[in-house]
Order: structure tokens, then sequence, then C-alpha cells
């Protein structure tokens, strides 16, 4: 199953032949050493929207793997938190007819309001932290944004490699942290106090905005994720917290140099 939704890869030994049986246990999908083919004529064929009806078979990948969204995939209405149901599909593997089967499971979903409980808890202790102590703001703006951005890059790591359908723009996305990355741990180099203080300010915002484009894996009860379901979530609070707070401290620290 991919992503959690009702797309169902199969994998078959180029050995064998496989027929997948449709709605009406019609032959459907057909696995064969020279390809997957798809069968024109039948019903679930249009209803999956693998191909135009017509007559005859239609090869639709090579040989061994094929991916598909089948409808008869779709999880059962009014399933309670914790509980779980079978499902199956009918196939014919070398003539024998068997069952391919598994189970929905209804994953209870994470205690939203403790995250962000947490969460603004965090941000008002640090930013009554750069607050009380003025002189450490710069340094204090640097290490959130160094901590927010590593954050980010691991929360980024996971959803895409984790994800069997990453695309073109998640990688991009993870480039796009992993520059992040570095650009934060510069700043723990630079000595110009103000210089310091804007890269923070910038490099929180960024962080910052990533934690709120993820937020719904606070609420989300699965996560497609290479990362354990908790390790992802904690990596996104601190890419919001530690964003948020860092550029808060650089803007504090940057105006207090500038009285200076």
């Amino acid at each position: 199953m991919l992503d959690a939704d009702r797309q169902l890869r199969l994998r078959v030994d180029r050995r064998l032949t496989v027929v997948v049986l449709g709605l009406l246990a019609e032959p459907f999908l057909r696995f064969d050493p020279t390809g997957v083919w798809v069968n024109r004529a039948s019903p679930t064929t249009a209803v999956d929207l693998l191909a135009t009806h017509g007559r005859g078979w239609k090869r639709v990948a090579p040989a061994g793997t094929f991916a598909w969204h089948d409808h008869r995939l779709a999880p059962p209405a009014g399933m309670a938190a914790g509980t779980t149901r079978p499902w199956s599909l009918p196939l014919l593997v070398d003539g024998r007819r068997l069952q391919l089967r598994g189970e929905f499971v209804r994953v209870r979903r994470p205690a939203v309001w403790l995250w962000l409980g947490v969460a603004l808890a965090a941000l008002g202790l640090l930013c009554a932290a750069a607050r009380i102590r003025p002189r450490a703001r710069t340094a204090l703006a640097a290490t959130l944004a160094g901590v927010a951005a590593a954050a980010a890059l691991a929360a980024t790591t996971g959803f895409t490699v984790g994800d069997p359908l990453s695309g073109g723009s998640q990688w991009f996305e993870l480039a796009c942290t992993a520059v992040l990355a570095v650009i934060a741990a510069a700043l723990l180099r630079v000595r110009d106090r103000s210089a310091r203080a804007w890269g923070a300010t910038m490099v929180g915002v960024v962080a910052a905005v990533f934690g709120l484009s993820s937020l719904n894996v606070l609420w989300h009860g699965v996560i497609v994720s290479a990362l354990p379901a908790t390790v992802a979530r904690l990596a996104i609070a601190v890419a919001l917290v530690g964003g948020l707070a860092a550029a808060v401290a650089g803007v504090a620290a940057d105006e207090r140099e500038g009285l200076a």
C-alpha cells in the first residue's frame, strides 16, 4: 500500500503468471514474463482509469512491478480508533485461485493540544530568556537558528526517504533545507554581531515557515516518514518553535546593536 492510500503496488516473480480479478471477478490485470497487461474490456479497468474501454489486453508496464489505484481498497466507513477490518483481492497465480489479504487499521490521532501547548510554552520561555539577557540575544538567535534548521533537515529527510512516491519537488525541498542547515552552521562562525543576528533571523523565518507547512503531522495519526511518528512530530515542533524564537531573538539583537 502506497502513501496510506488506495494505491497498491504489486511485485510479481517474472517466472509466474498472475491475474488480478476485478469487481465482477473478471480478468483485470495480468502479470507475465512479457510485461503487465490491463484488460480493456474489464469494467474495473474503466473504474480505475487504467485504459480506455475496448477489446483485448493493453501493455501498461514492463514485467515485475506495477502500482494502481484500486477502489476496492477504500477504508470502511465508521471505523472506530484502534479497530481493524480485513480486505482482500482475488488472484489467479499460474491458474490457481488465491486471495491477497491485508487489513485496515484505524490509528488514533495524537494529542494535538498537548503538542501545541508544549510548543507555545517553549516559545514563551525562549523569548523570555532573550528579553532577560539582552547581551546573549545574538548567540541565542544563531544557536536556535542552527537547531531549527537541523530539525527541518531531519524532518524533510524522513518525509522524502520514507515516501515511495517522492517526486522531484520533495527532493528539491530536501536540497533547500540542506542549504539552510549549512547557512545556519556558517552563522556560528560569523564575528559581526549584526550580520549574525540578521542571518539568524532569516534562517529562523524559513525554518518556521517549513514547520508551519508541515504542522498537520501534529494531528494526523499516520505520518509517511522514515522517522518514527513521534520523532517526526518533534522535529517539526522544534523547527517551528526554534525558528520563531530565533527570528524574535535576532530582531531584538539587531535592534540592540543599532541602538548601541
